[in-house]
């Protein structure tokens, strides 16, 4: 009765938020395939051998499955690859990446929607990455007899106060769920609140190989010399932080690559840039020889952390979560970033403990960082080393996400709906 309510209520509210949809895409300029969101898959050949389906919502999402898919592929070589994404830049990435067999975008979740994806795809597992779960796909998940599982999960401050609120809608959805494999012991027990039975695996973020430095040659593209200084502003989001970086930037007397969380922000970032008095121009358009260069392309930013001498992470100088401070400790860059990590909880306190870290509240901190770092090569490479340690430290964990996956492909359940069966009616 409950789903019925629920979906009852998606379909009465339908040209609210279906508005909201467009205007948002439009907004951010994108273009989803509409026909596949609405579950018409027309590139998804008749069902030959087990398929797992993987839900990666949007960029993070792909690069934390990325290494689970590998490890998976090992276990498990006779089962096809089939990814979901909900957003464009999302769906690039993970086209770029190659690891799946077929690339999807994610149905909206409409009973007779999940219905017709579920029929076409016919999974024999479902793998959804952090916590992005939607009671239609899961029901008729399971109406299609596929385990369905939780990895890497994570549920956000925000998300855990708002769903306490109605706990009795979530404890429903979780039923759901054959494995809640989270990453840490917040995370297990937000998801045990819920009534799931949750396991603690780790992040698999640590497990994302950076590509080679000479996969691009950052001297060549930014027109720099060698061992000239580079600060890479990654992951900016948002207007008020885009504000207070080109704030710190105008007192930064280096080259700086500026990525902005969404790349369609490019142009207002120019203007703004330009406002400053500052040189000014963007990656796409070939105009490198400015002192800041907006990286408006996709799948970039990772590579350029190895180049660089700092790196400034955005989405924790505005209270937004923060944004993916693992990279570029990965590639051994020191780190600098707001205070509101939330979402980034555990790498970010440890980052700091070790002293991979800095945490910075407005533009002159950051400036101050950075021209403090800039002089002093010496802890540039303490703060590096200790980031690198700090991620390996806690790799492995894919490895442990695709065991569990596995397991759930040999259990009996599992096999209530072989490749040989007729689909769900």
């Amino acid at each position: 009765m409950l789903r019925v309510l629920y979906s009852l209520t998606l379909y009465l509210t339908f040209p609210i938020w279906a508005v909201w949809m467009l205007r948002r895409a439009k907004a951010r300029n994108q273009q989803p395939d509409w026909r596949q969101r609405f579950g018409h898959y027309d590139n998804i050949p008749a069902k030959t051998k087990p398929r797992i389906w993987f839900h990666a919502v949007s960029v993070g999402e792909v690069m934390a499955a990325k290494p689970i898919i590998e490890q998976f592929r090992q276990l498990k070589p006779n089962f096809e690859i089939v990814v979901s994404c909900t957003t464009t830049t999302g769906f690039c990435l993970a086209d770029q990446s190659k690891h799946a067999d077929i690339l999807i975008y994610f149905p909206i979740d409409l009973p007779h929607v999940c219905k017709r994806a579920m029929k076409t795809v016919q999974p024999d597992i479902v793998a959804i990455l952090e916590t992005e779960i939607w009671f239609n796909f899961l029901h008729y998940a399971k109406k299609q007899f596929a385990a369905a599982a939780i990895v890497n999960g994570r549920i956000s401050d925000r998300s855990f106060a708002d769903a306490v609120r109605v706990r009795w809608f979530y404890k429903k959805v979780f039923r759901l769920l054959d494995a809640c494999l989270m990453q840490t012991e917040t995370d297990a027990k937000r998801a045990r609140f819920f009534g799931a039975k949750a396991e603690i695996i780790g992040n698999s973020k640590y497990d994302v190989q950076l590509p080679q430095q000479g996969e691009l040659d950052w001297n060549a593209a930014l027109d720099l010399k060698e061992g000239e200084p580079l600060v890479v502003f990654g992951s900016i989001r948002g207007e008020e932080e885009e504000n207070l970086t080109l704030d710190a930037i105008a007192n930064i007397q280096c080259k700086v690559l500026f990525a902005p969380r969404h790349i369609e922000r490019a142009e207002q970032i120019l203007s703004k840039a330009q406002a400053r008095n500052l040189s000014a121009g963007r990656f796409s358009l070939g105009e490198t020889d400015a002192r800041l260069v907006i990286l408006d392309q996709i799948g970039l930013l990772s590579s350029a952390y190895s180049r660089a001498s700092a790196a400034v992470i955005g989405g924790g100088f505005a209270p937004l979560g923060g944004q993916n401070i693992i990279e570029p400790l990965s590639a051994g860059c020191p780190v600098i970033c707001g205070p509101h990590m939330h979402n980034f909880r555990q790498p970010f306190e440890e980052g700091v403990r070790t002293g991979a870290v800095l945490a910075a509240a407005d533009s002159a901190q950051i400036a101050r960082h950075v021209q403090q770092l800039l002089a002093d090569p010496a802890r540039q490479r303490a703060m590096g080393e200790a980031g690198r340690r700090l991620v390996e430290q806690h790799r492995g964990s894919a490895k442990k996400y695709a065991l569990r996956l596995a397991a759930l492909a040999n259990s009996p359940d599992s096999k209530k709906q072989g490749v040989s069966e007729k689909p769900m009616r």
